[in-house]
């Protein structure tokens, strides 16, 4: 059985988004029998959340993600009245030794102070994840959602590519997404998972190499639906360069919708994906655009 021993709450600025309540709930829904808070650099949530959790009939775990003086975090978890005594002390000296908003704790305040307390450590990021992390989905609708646009979208590049290149630049695309996303946003605690990435990077191949393709567009407008042709655009005489407006807002379409569920890496993916194919296109000496474009998909983007 699964117990979440990592939660935080409102009371956690800029991290947790529930109160202890909901947090309490959705635990009980999923027929959890503990939940663990720890808020960030005290116990702020400890008496509502202990409060909700023996009501809903859970075991409450307190405990508190302490911030060290080298920057790093311990989540420490109180085991009982010694540990909770412990961990008291050691959030009041780190505030009184440190003006509001930088408090932090000495590894030797630390170890004066661990009996009673279960201090979760973590293996390290590993390599794999990076792959990994592109086959996991959150839910049927993400996962739907992102075989969606592979459907719209990849069976061309696939055609255009060859059916190896294209595996080895779908992998890429979602590896080049995912460092940049551990790049810009590197203390992020929400999970990276999906292939929003890697799609993306498709889309952005779809953009480079068929400019001139139509693409229809399925709109909802409250209760009434209705379908668009985005206009073709006008012909170019420098393919390579010159991407004209219609094909950039027919991609900028599929990019609007996907961003609205909710993905953190598409930017990053799509310019990847264009990047990388403009780089092998030019590098091998083949024509960036296809030579046959694909037929329009009938239906490219959702509101």
């Amino acid at each position: 059985m699964f117990v979440e021993l990592h939660a935080q709450s409102a009371f956690s600025f800029l991290e947790g988004a529930e109160l202890p309540e909901t947090l309490v709930a959705e635990a009980a829904r999923l027929d959890m029998h503990a939940l663990a808070l720890v808020d960030r650099d005290g116990l702020y949530g400890a008496p509502r959340f202990h409060r909700a959790a023996t009501a809903a009939g859970l075991t409450p775990i307190i405990g508190s993600e302490v911030t060290l003086d080298d920057g790093s975090r311990l989540p420490l978890l109180v085991e009982d009245r010694t540990g909770y005594r412990n961990l008291s002390r050691l959030l009041t000296r780190m505030k009184l030794a440190a003006p509001k908003g930088q408090a932090a704790l000495a590894l030797a305040d630390l170890e004066r102070h661990t009996d009673g307390l279960v201090c979760l450590t973590d293996p390290g990021r590993q390599v794999s994840h990076i792959f990994t992390s592109m086959f996991l989905h959150g839910s049927w609708m993400h996962l739907i959602g992102n075989m969606w646009f592979l459907w719209i979208f990849g069976d061309n590049i696939e055609d255009s590519m060859g059916r190896v290149r294209y595996a080895v630049f779908y992998l890429l695309c979602g590896v080049a997404a995912a460092l940049a996303q551990v790049v810009l946003n590197p203390a992020s605690g929400v999970p990276m998972v999906g292939a929003s990435g890697a799609i993306s990077g498709v889309m952005g191949a779809y953009l480079i190499l068929f400019p001139r393709v139509r693409v229809f567009c399925l709109i909802f407008l409250g209760f009434f639906i209705t379908s668009i042709a985005l206009p073709g655009p006008e012909p170019s005489t420098d393919p390579v360069t010159t991407v004209p407006w219609p094909a950039r807002f027919s991609c900028c379409a599929s990019v609007t919708s996907r961003w609205l569920s909710g993905s953190e890496m598409l930017v990053d993916g799509g310019v990847s994906g264009m990047i990388t194919t403009a780089s092998v296109a030019r590098a091998s000496g083949c024509p960036l655009t296809a030579r046959k474009p694909p037929a329009p998909n009938p239906v490219s983007s959702m509101w």
